[in-house]
């Protein structure tokens, strides 16, 4: 049984080469200073950077993935009826009386926003208008939105792994 083992931890040293191999030829040339700092350090120092490189990748996933959202949202400008005869009504509901005709490409004012209709004003009458009947004109922003849930804590820890690695340097004989 004692020899598996070490025929088990060959295989794992072996793999951590081929691995490190395969960093130095197709990563660290990309990665610039960083990269030609990692080379420089010593093995157990390349396999803290990497490690760290890996948790500092797999935390920038999760913060992307789980902690930031990006919507898009209009800011001012207008609404413009995108159908022949648009019917502005009294409440958000097509249901409710029309207060209002709006012909195709006719401007109204958007006040507000509420489960698929526009409020607006047109003609000096405000009512709803359903959001298929219009087309938003004016400007679009990106609004995008982090929730703190501890991954930069994480990132910060695999960045501090990365650099102790590098630090632990080949000495020069």
């Amino acid at each position: 049984m004692g020899n598996d083992r070490r025929g088990q931890g060959g295989h794992a040293a072996r793999g951590i080469e081929v691995l490190g191999g395969f960093l130095e030829r197709s990563v660290f040339p990309h990665l610039g200073a960083l990269g030609a700092a990692i080379r420089r350090a010593t093995p157990a120092g390349r396999i803290m950077a990497i490690i760290g490189l890996l948790a500092a990748a797999a935390c920038v996933i999760m913060i992307l993935a789980d902690s930031v959202s990006i919507r898009v949202e209009d800011s001012r400008g207008a609404l413009l009826a995108v159908k022949e005869k648009v019917l502005v009504r009294s409440r958000p509901s097509a249901k409710s009386a029309s207060v209002v005709t709006v012909r195709e490409g006719q401007r109204m004012t958007p006040l507000g926003y509420e489960g698929g209709w526009y409020k607006v004003r047109t003609r000096g009458t405000v009512g709803w208008v359903a959001q298929d009947m219009v087309a938003r004109q004016g400007n679009k922003k990106a609004v995008i939105e982090y929730e703190m849930k501890g991954y930069g804590i994480a990132f910060f820890a695999a960045a501090a792994l990365i650099a102790a690695g590098i630090l632990l340097r080949q000495r020069s004989s």
